[in-house]
């Protein structure tokens, strides 16, 4: 339960490193994009580590410690944010809105 109480109080950091990301790379580098963010929350998360101390250093370095977390988050976060006009896999091929 811990584990998603980080996750959402990171969700404005998030929010703000993917809209970032989104302004400073063109289209189809999602992957770059993503690095990106990650990389931006693990910046965050390093530095309050080293100037944090007790519940909120050990929080930070449980963040660090289960960074595998943020991938699907990252992806929900930027799919909300900048809905991809490309039909998926469970849209029927008679969708006049998926073409």
């Amino acid at each position: 339960m811990k584990n998603w109480t980080i996750l959402f109080n990171l969700l404005p950091l998030i929010t703000t490193l993917v809209r970032l990301a989104e302004g400073l790379f063109g289209n189809n580098t999602g992957a770059t994009k993503k690095e990106f963010v990650k990389e931006g929350i693990k910046t965050v998360a390093d530095g309050l580590e080293m100037v944090s101390t007790g519940g909120q250093k050990d929080t930070w370095n449980a963040i660090n410690n289960n960074f595998g977390l943020f991938s699907g988050l990252i992806d929900a976060i930027a799919g909300a944010i900048y809905p991809s006009d490309r039909p998926t896999d469970d849209t029927p091929d008679d969708d006049p809105q998926a073409h």
